[in-house]
Order: C-alpha cells, then structure tokens, then sequence
C-alpha cells in the first residue's frame, strides 16, 4: 500500500479478458497495435455460461482462422423441439446442409480457450490477477490505475476499452448510463448429465400449463459437446424455495414433472441462481472509452445473444480503432463503431 505507482503509457487499454476482450485483443495483435489486456480473476474459468454460436461469428471464426478447432471442440444442434403438457407441438430440423455455418454448441471457456491460444500464438499475453481500479478520463486519454500480483501501476492510455461486463467500471467511470430493468422471475441453471433417450445433438424445452392455460413450468435443455449425457438445463424457480436447497435436489424436484418419464439427472458439475436483465448502454463511446460486450448491452441468454453480439462488437471496433491509433483514418472513424453496433445491441 506504501509504495509509489509507477507511470506507463499504451496505446490501447483493454479492460476484462473475457470472449470479448480476446476478441479485441487479437484483432489489435494482428494490425501490430500496442496494447495491455487485464483480467481481474487469477485464470480462466470452465464454467458452461455462453453456449450456441451464430452462423455469422462462425463466419468470423473462419476468417481470422480458427473455425476448424471451433467445429472440432463444437457440437452443431441438429433440432429444436418443444413439448406442451407432454406433447411434441413443435419441431425445427436443420439440415446438414446448412453447416459449417448453422448454430453450434461450444462452452464459452472452449470459445475463450481458443481465442487465447490464438492470441498467445500471435504474441499476445493477458494479465491475469489484474484489476482496474481508478479511472480518470481526460481529453487525448484516459488514465487508469491498476492492481496486480507486482502492486499498483498508473498507466497514460490513449484509449480504453471497456469489455468488463454489465457492472462495468470502465462504463461508470465514464458516465455512461445503462438503460433498462431486470425481470422478477429467478432462474436455476445446472450443468448436468441426463440419461434419457433423446438424441444429444438437440434442444428441448419442455412447458408445463395451468388449468387457466397460463404458463406453469419450462425447463429448456441445450446439450453441451464433449459428452453424449451432458446438457446445461435452465428452469425458472421460487426464490423462497431456493435459500437453503441444494440445487440438484431442486433441478430434480423442479424439472421433473416436465421431462419425460424415468428421466435421471445427475453429476451436477456447477449451477447458478439468475435473473434476467435487458440493458443497453446510451452510447457505446464517450471521449476516449470505448465500450464492447455485457459492458454495452445484456440480454436474456437464449441463443447465446450476449456473447455473440459482444464478439461481433468487438470485431468491428478492432479494425477501427487499430486504423485510428496507427493514423490510417481519422477519428471519426471511431464514432462509425457506436452507429454500426449500438443498433444491434
């Protein structure tokens, strides 16, 4: 705590080194940008978040590369089903035909875990165990205070870019609002193995009805690759009941009046407690910050939305800006970024 930060400029300061920030990262790399990628947990987590990826980051993928190792570690969805009160009511087939660029099932840790190698081959590092704490925004920058394992360091960017999800400091540091609410209803998710007779290149959801035909119940199950048992199943749950029940003992209480009979879960691997929230930044630039990812928008997690969107920020911001700091375009340049992205968000 007594010693005296040191000062070092960037160019470019890149806030939280999840799938966006990677993105970003690598996009910077290639166009030989300096830049310095933080993340504030000690490593990579493999945690089931983020799931499907859209035909156009598969697009993406294979234009910077790495699509093959995408589709080795992926799992396309070949279905998606629905089932009303036991009854199959609605089914979407996709051809093969439709691949390599249809919806792929990939892990957000096996997208993340991809970008990094990508990243690290072309000379890239992040910094893991690093924090930013202080932002000060300025006229030609932004400098920013940060911690890590060799103590606090004061860096002059000339750009930061926030891709350090929705409580984003790099956001309020700049004033930036977040506009929208969060739906009541609490959510359980739990990566599981389920032994069924379903095949496990599909999606179900499974809906329950009242007597007043209102909706009861719905668990959604969304297979995960690498395991033929494995999917990520998401219900909506009673708050109350969830303060001191164990989770799989409330997946199996809570999703097992809609899935098929003798349905096993089992070996729950981890779970999470959520709400779902709709937000979206009113800008996605404000001086020299720069926002990208959950930092700029959130969205309920059907078809992996979020991630998908933020890769594809991420993606449009790094030519840009690379062409901007390395003098190629004018500033206005940047600007293109918030009118390109903010609509999609």
């Amino acid at each position: 705590p007594d010693a005296v930060a040191t000062v070092t400029t960037t160019s470019v300061l890149i806030v939280g080194a999840g799938p966006v920030g990677l993105m970003l990262a690598f996009q910077l790399q290639i166009r030989r940008v300096p830049f310095r990628l933080i993340e504030a947990r000690p490593g990579r987590d493999y945690k089931v978040k983020a799931m499907g990826i859209s035909p156009r980051t598969l697009e993406i993928f294979d234009q910077m590369g790495i699509l093959d190792e995408a589709l080795g570690r992926g799992l396309f969805f070949s279905a998606l089903n629905t089932v009303v009160e036991g009854q199959l009511q609605a089914r979407v087939a996709v051809h093969p035909s439709a691949e390599p660029y249809g919806a792929l099932a990939l892990g957000q840790y096996d997208s993340e875990a991809i970008l990094e190698a990508e990243l690290l081959r072309c000379g890239g590092q992040v910094e893991w165990d690093t924090r930013a704490v202080r932002l000060q925004p300025g006229e030609d920058g932004v400098e920013v205070e940060i911690e890590g394992p060799s103590g606090s360091e004061v860096l002059a960017c000339s750009w930061v870019a926030g891709c350090d999800g929705a409580p984003s400091l790099v956001r309020k540091s700049a004033g930036i609002a977040f506009e929208g609410g969060r739906y009541e209803q609490l959510f359980l998710l739990g990566d599981v193995e389920l032994s069924w007779e379903h095949p496990h290149s599909e999606v179900w959801k499974f809906i329950q009805l009242s007597s007043q035909g209102e909706l009861r119940n719905l668990v959604v199950a969304v297979p995960i690759p690498g395991n033929a048992r494995r999917y990520r199943l998401s219900l909506a749950v009673d708050p109350e009941s969830c303060e001191q029940a164990d989770p799989l003992e409330l997946l199996r209480d809570t999703a097992a009046p809609c899935l098929p009979s003798g349905t096993r879960i089992e070996n729950l691997r981890w779970s999470s407690f959520y709400r779902v929230s709709h937000r979206l930044a009113s800008r996605y630039r404000q001086g020299r910050i720069l926002l990208a990812g959950d930092a700029a928008h959130i969205h309920p997690p059907v078809g992996g939305l979020g991630m998908n969107t933020g890769l594809q920020d991420a993606y449009n911001l790094g030519w840009k800006l690379a062409a901007v700091v390395q003098r190629r375009a004018p500033e206005a340049l940047i600007e293109t970024y918030h009118q390109a992205r903010h609509p999609v968000g």
